[in-house]
């Protein structure tokens, strides 16, 4: 991102927990947000295109290639406290973002926080096995989640 780019850019502080209701924020993000007049799911669609892009500057010119964001198979995490609006609210500014082709695409997995600790755990740990219980702590700003997983890798055979 350029310099004089930068200078355009507004940081609400926890933007993503306005999307969920039940999450006790400030106000100070929503006001900003209706001073502005966009929406959260348009304030979190603007976050992700430039994420987005920035990612594909990065892969195209290490790459020499294009990327069409509808053909790429997205995985976002969530809190796992998250509401369903809150979920579906995250697809709609996916949509928004012109990452997927629809609000109700394949292209688009939304991953609870903690599954995501615990798949990234069993594929890069030796020491997490086939049968083994696995305590998955999520420490996140507000919430301390501890989940407890009972792990079986998929039969590759």
């Amino acid at each position: 991102m350029k310099d004089d780019e930068k200078d355009k850019l507004i940081y609400i502080d926890r933007v993503k927990l306005l999307l969920d209701e039940a999450w006790l924020v400030t106000d100070e993000g929503r006001e900003l947000l209706r001073r502005l007049n966009k929406t959260t799911d348009e304030a979190i669609a603007e976050l992700l295109q430039m994420l987005a892009e920035s990612v594909k500057v990065e892969v195209c010119s290490a790459e020499k290639m294009d990327l069409n964001f509808h053909r790429v198979e997205w995985v976002l995490t969530v809190p796992a406290i998250w509401s369903n609006k809150a979920k579906s609210q995250m697809r709609k500014a996916m949509f928004l973002a012109e990452l997927i082709p629809s609000e109700d695409s394949e292209n688009l997995l939304l991953c609870l926080e903690p599954e995501a600790a615990l798949i990234s755990a069993a594929s890069t740990s030796a020491d997490v096995m086939s049968g083994d219980n696995v305590l998955v702590v999520d420490s996140g700003t507000h919430f301390l989640d501890v989940i407890v997983h009972w792990h079986q890798r998929a039969d590759t055979t």
